[in-house]
């Protein structure tokens, strides 16, 4: 039995029971259909090549629909601008049409305006330029010591006796008030005759005569500027009360002095001060150092009235040059007595600006120099 099976085993194990019809059969079956391995294998290799392709055109496609779609925005973007261009011209050419227009007739309507405005330009180039606040206080300072050095030298020191009537008339004609506090007429009479207080008084007289006058405006009889000047200032009607602006008047009023003295001046283009005629000036000095010396005369030695009364003119004429100079100023200038607000009499008065060179009144006026005064 043993025997038997180890037989069989090496029968089923020989290779000689195979036959050749089945190995040529199975031979040829493997040759004549394919395997589910080389299927797979050429279904693969297929697939790949079209996944490939499929990809490449769909980049080409995604690039050509991004260029058309970036070349259609731009160009409505383009037609936008263009658009937007067109009307910004058409805007602008309106409004250049428009401005050329109001021109024109601004130019036909307005010639002698313009013409106006133009000479004004012309004009400033040769107006007087300002002098500086620290020129002018010098100049002031300069005639204050000259009149104190005229006082020392020409008048003595006795007691004296003024005729009351004779002093007060005197001292009317240079426009002092009977009622003005301590420069009254009765309070000057009183400071003259004190040997003590005299040479104050005589320079606030002469002070007060011949450096409070050089304002057009002034009514007084003595100013050093020419008579056609004085008439026409004296002409202009006051400013109309509740309804009148003074600050207009005197802006306009400061316009006709700056042209006055330019159109006034026979060396306008060297843009210097008016210059006073000194036949003129000498005249108008004459006359008021003899309305001064009814009232210095008596404080005078008789043997030095002659001297004196050629001094006091040259005073005179000097502070008459003052007047000139501060008329062609193109800003307004005023000299101010404070009387009342000191205590004691002033000797040379203070002087302020009240408006700039365009002739604009300032709010408040700008002390130049402050007054000299006298304690009493």
């Amino acid at each position: 039995m043993a025997t038997s099976s180890a037989s069989s085993l090496t029968s089923l194990s020989s290779p000689a029971i195979l036959s050749p019809t089945s190995t040529t059969s199975s031979s040829g079956s493997n040759h004549g259909s394919p395997t589910a391995s080389s299927i797979a294998k050429t279904t693969n290799g297929i697939g790949s090549g079209a996944v490939a392709g499929i990809a490449i055109a769909c980049v080409v496609v995604g690039i050509a629909i991004g260029a058309i779609v970036a070349f259609l925005i731009l160009k409505r973007r383009h037609r936008q601008a263009s658009r937007l261009r067109h009307v910004a011209l058409d805007r602008h050419d309106r409004q250049e049409r428009q401005d050329r227009q109001e021109r024109r007739e601004h130019r036909e309507n307005h010639d002698n305006y313009q013409s106006a405005a133009k000479d004004d330009i012309v004009l400033g180039d040769f107006l007087l330029t300002q002098r500086s606040d620290k020129e002018i206080a010098d100049e002031l300072e300069t005639l204050g010591q000259l009149i104190q050095q005229h006082t020392e030298n020409n008048y003595h020191m006795h007691p004296v006796e003024l005729d009351a009537n004779a002093s007060h008339q005197a001292l009317g004609e240079l426009g002092f008030e009977s009622d003005d506090g301590v420069t009254s007429t009765q309070a000057i009479i009183s400071l003259a005759q004190d040997p003590r207080t005299r040479p104050g008084a005589i320079q606030h007289i002469i002070s007060r005569v011949v450096l409070n006058n050089f304002e057009p405006t002034s009514r007084s009889l003595y100013s050093m500027l020419p008579a056609y000047v004085l008439d026409f200032a004296h002409a202009i009607p006051p400013v109309e009360r509740h309804r009148g602006s003074p600050d207009a008047v005197l802006t306009a009023f400061t316009r006709w002095r700056q042209l006055t003295a330019f159109l006034l001046n026979p060396r306008r283009s060297e843009r210097g001060t008016l210059p006073p005629q000194p036949e003129t000036l000498s005249s108008q000095a004459k006359q008021t150092a003899w309305a001064l010396n009814n009232f210095l005369g008596p404080l005078v030695e008789p043997d030095q009235a002659q001297e004196q009364e050629s001094h006091l003119q040259q005073v005179i004429m000097e502070c008459g040059k003052f007047e000139y100079f501060l008329f062609s100023q193109p800003a307004q200038f005023r000299l101010h007595f404070p009387q009342g607000q000191t205590q004691g009499i002033v000797r040379l008065p203070a002087l302020e600006r009240t408006s700039d060179e365009q002739g604009n009144v300032l709010t408040v006026p700008q002390v130049v120099s402050r007054p000299q005064v006298e304690k009493l």
